[in-house]
């Protein structure tokens, strides 16, 4: 009794070189038999028509928002500077208080 070989009509354990087709056509088939609805040439063609006369959407340029300044920023002494930089995480967003020139 040999255990693990068993024998299949039209299949073999060996690939034959005298087929005249690639493995990969031995096991999937013809191109046309694996993709069963695969786009023909005109689709694609069409597709690349439709795709071709896309265009970039045109920049929009905005002036600068007005920002809000509080009145009482020109007459304090010390202000907290905000580090928006990488840092490490738990780094407080203010280290440190900064003077007033």
């Amino acid at each position: 009794m040999q255990h693990g070989t068993r024998n299949y009509p039209g299949y073999s354990s060996v690939f034959e070189p005298s087929h005249d087709l690639s493995p990969a056509e031995v096991v999937l088939g013809e191109p046309d038999e694996f993709f069963l609805n695969a786009p023909t040439n005109n689709d694609i063609n069409r597709r690349r028509n439709i795709i071709g006369n896309f265009a970039p959407c045109k920049q929009t340029y905005l002036s600068p928002a007005h920002r809000y300044v509080p009145l009482d920023l020109y007459s304090t002494k010390y202000v907290f500077i905000r580090t928006d930089a990488h840092t490490l995480p738990l780094t407080p967003p203010y280290p440190t208080l900064v003077p007033m020139k």
